[in-house]
């Protein structure tokens, strides 16, 4: 055993670069694996504990207004554990002269209760708000915010610094397509702030919410459906906030899947063309072996040893690398989105050691792949000489070009065609590194489309939102700069047709006039509105297999009726954040549904201040809110900005993949035709031409692999564009030509950076040792 292991130091230490790119790529693929998997698990224990520390709810019903009478005999459900009842409400709050939109609740007891951060809960005639909203406008604790909510107006000290399991993707409503940090704020205040205000006009005080912790599901029990002014209920899983984290958490979860897998089947690959190289070269050392008295197995352990150490070290170093950095960036991007408290994450050493097992398996059994052919031969045979590989001519032979060719380059061809195994295993790296780039590069050029997209088909400055139903010319009254003015109203319904179960869905209600929302068509043309036009996400397409002209049941729940109204597809839109369908006024109309606007876009004046005219605006009672669609294109610009720190993970994952396997393959090139290489140094080649054949080689593979690894790539996007597309959004199918050529240049500059690596080695060749025999 002691000469075996004395055998295997030797056999690491003359194909030490080898043996490196081993390392290497295990533990780039041993790094993703436990990074991500300590990521996803990492952030679902953070925030699974946060809703579990604050209570947070698994049903909320939504009331126009109801008494804690109506309410009191519920608490009694055999179903229910806790029931909380609340009162929330929207205001607008002028900080810095921008309005600002803040959602207020009053505190309940035990269920979403807010998590603080600093100060206190807080008492009569004072609030707390969530961080980011108080951080991004500059605000703190002790200072005071005066709003008025219907006839009540209200100054309120600020006690207390808090998030909310509620907001934790922190958007308006359902009809909100991005997240508004410092535009849209939480605040919670004592039930009895809000009560007193309503004892002091004599009004009966009601609750808007009421908030379940349920202890077994209570779908289908129609609860609270005999209270008039009940509008509906939903569990956490459809709360908009829940849904959307748990739905980008699951999206990494399948990425945990494909990519270390690919790292590993690569590492597998480089093994068994390294461990294959070297049993044939070691024949004669295997057959003297045999002859001693050593048994297979012992042989096998040699070998089996040497990528066991390779993969050991390499998962190990990985493992940390990955658990120690990966989950900090995953974190950072969730951070960019999601509001939640961050504390320390947790690591997980376990994902480190199931690395390692999967890390060993694939190099192991690609090793016993490879030794199985030649410890089957009997010891006699194997101590002979490996009969060489019966040449046979190229296919470019044949042609003219091949007698205009120098000797350099027939030497190149027929190397390259002389083992086609092992240009296409070589190969396999190329195809995964230029696979990873291109699906990153397209990644960002899809989401700088979608800004494009967005900036293209807005057409307004700014939309406004009004308390009241208004006309054109009401808001065109508002200011003399505003110069067009396009009404909409966006309303709750559900879709569905024959096949399908009810899907709730935003409608735009929009006049047939309508000019500054531009929809594009699946041909990039412009929707050109009419009284019929009825537009469907081009998702719809995909998902429930429709097309123009086929009709649709839109359901709507107006007050306390539900109408149901046929309609026809028009068109179909290309919508990507958001997905909605638009329908003419004039549709609904003739169904009998007489539809008022409360909302407007609108665009300005050539050369008029838009900030001077919201500032103007938001003096007017009428109006509730105000978007930016330069709020909509930043919250787009930092999509990308996230999109960048991930594609860098790629492009060095991918850097080191394509570099390990091209330096590994062309050192066992190298190595396999040292006597080929040393004959030529003997007939007076210089050193630069030998490593020109090199280089040549090497860019021949690259191209190559680059060439299959283009599909590939393009495959790969699809299935991230997929992961995405499930979560309701959407992504331009964006794989630009200038994506791919990128990614090529980038996986030919990797080629050229390995080949600065081996000229030492071409240069380190002992010419006379060479060619002293066979062995």
């Amino acid at each position: 055993m002691k000469t075996l292991l004395l055998k295997l130091l030797r056999d690491i230490k003359t194909s030490i670069g080898g043996f490196i790119s081993i390392i290497f790529v295990i533990g780039i693929g041993s790094a993703f694996f436990s990074g991500l998997l300590n990521s996803v698990n990492s952030v679902d224990n953070l925030i699974n504990n946060y809703y579990e520390q604050q209570n947070f709810m698994d049903y909320i019903a939504y009331f126009k207004g109801v008494s804690e009478e109506e309410i009191l005999k519920y608490r009694d459900n055999e179903n229910i554990e806790q029931l909380e009842l609340r009162h929330s409400f929207d205001v607008v709050f002028n900080i810095n002269n921008k309005d600002t939109d803040l959602r207020i609740h009053t505190l309940t007891e035990n269920v979403n209760k807010p998590y603080l951060y600093e100060g206190k809960f807080p008492e009569l005639n004072e609030i707390i708000l969530d961080k980011t909203y108080m951080e991004l406008n500059n605000l703190k604790i002790g200072d005071t915010i005066n709003f008025k909510y219907n006839s009540f107006d209200f100054e309120l000290r600020i006690s207390g610094i808090m998030d909310s399991p509620e907001y934790v993707y922190k958007v308006k409503d359902t009809f909100s397509g991005n997240v508004d940090f410092d535009g849209f704020g939480i605040g919670y205040i004592k039930e009895e702030t809000l009560k007193n205000k309503f004892d002091e006009i004599n009004s009966p005080f009601v609750y808007t919410d009421v908030i379940i912790k349920s202890k077994n599901s209570l779908d289908g029990l129609n609860l609270f459906e005999d209270i008039n002014s009940f509008v509906r209920m939903i569990d956490r899983e459809d709360h908009i906030s829940f849904k959307s984290f748990e739905g980008a958490l699951s999206q990494i979860e399948k990425v945990v899947v494909i990519f270390p897998i690919i790292f590993f089947l690569v590492a597998g690959i480089i093994t068994f063309i390294s461990m294959s190289k070297t049993v044939e070269n070691q024949r004669t050392q295997i057959g003297i072996m045999g002859a001693l008295g050593f048994s297979n197995f012992r042989i096998y352990f040699n070998y089996v040893m040497y990528s066991f150490i390779g993969g050991f070290i390499g998962a190990i170093l990985g493992g940390i690398i990955g658990i120690y950095t990966i989950p900090e960036s995953i974190s950072g991007t969730f951070s960019a989105q999601y509001v939640f408290p961050i504390t320390p994450l947790k690591l997980y050493p376990e994902f480190i050691i199931y690395g390692i097992i999967i890390s060993i398996l694939f190099s192991i059994t690609a090793t016993i792949i490879s030794c199985y052919k030649t410890l089957r031969e009997v010891p006699a045979n194997t101590l002979k000489p490996k009969p060489p590989k019966k040449s046979s001519h190229i296919f470019i032979d044949k042609f003219f070009i091949w007698n205009k060719m120098s000797f350099t380059y027939k030497i190149i061809l027929r190397n390259i065609f002389y083992n086609k195994m092992r240009l296409i295993l070589s190969s396999i790296g190329v195809i995964g590194s230029i696979a990873f780039l291109i699906t990153g590069f397209s990644l960002k050029a899809s989401v700088e489309e979608l800004l494009d997209y967005e900036t293209r088909t807005r057409k307004y400055d700014f939309e406004i939102r009004t308390v009241n139903y208004v006309n054109e010319e009401e808001i065109k009254n508002y200011s003399e700069n505003i110069n067009i003015v396009n009404l909409s109203t966006t309303i709750l319904g559900k879709f569905y047709e024959n096949n399908n179960d009810k899907i709730d869905i935003p409608v735009v209600v929009v006049k047939s006039d309508n000019n500054l929302i531009s929809i594009e068509n699946t041909n990039d043309e412009i929707i050109k509105f009419n009284d019929n036009s009825v537009v469907i996400p081009h998702k719809f397409v995909e998902d429930y297999e429709l097309k123009i002209g086929d009709k649709i049941t839109l359901e709507f729940d107006i007050g306390d009726e539900i109408k149901n109204i046929d309609v026809f597809i028009t068109d179909i839109g290309n919508m990507y954040s958001t997905q909605m369908i638009y329908v003419s006024e004039n549709i609904l109309k003739n169904n009998g549904m007489d539809i008022s606007f409360n909302s407007a876009f609108v665009k300005v004046k050539e050369g008029v201040s838009i900030d001077d005219l919201i500032t103007e605006l938001k003096e007017n009672e009428n109006i509730d809110g105000i978007t930016l669609v330069g709020d909509i294109r930043e919250f787009a610009k930092n999509i990308i900005s996230m999109i960048n720190s991930v594609i860098m993970i790629i492009i060095i994952g991918s850097a080191i993949l394509s570099i390990s396997v091209i330096y590994n393959i062309t050192s066992i090139n190298i190595f396999e035709r040292v006597r080929e290489i040393s004959t030529l140094l003997v007939l007076g080649y210089y050193d630069n031409e030998i490593n020109k054949l090199i280089f040549i080689e090497n860019i021949v593979l690259t191209i190559f692999g680059g060439i299959l690894g283009i599909p590939c790539g393009i495959v790969l996007f699809d299935y991230m564009q997929s992961l995405i597309s499930e979560r309701g959004a959407n992504l331009p199918q964006f794989i630009s030509a200038e994506s791919i050529i990128i990614s090529f240049i980038m996986i030919l500059i990797f080629s050229m950076v390995t080949n600065l690596f081996l000229k030492r080695k071409v240069l380190k060749i002992n010419m006379i040792e060479a060619l002293k025999g066979v062995e």
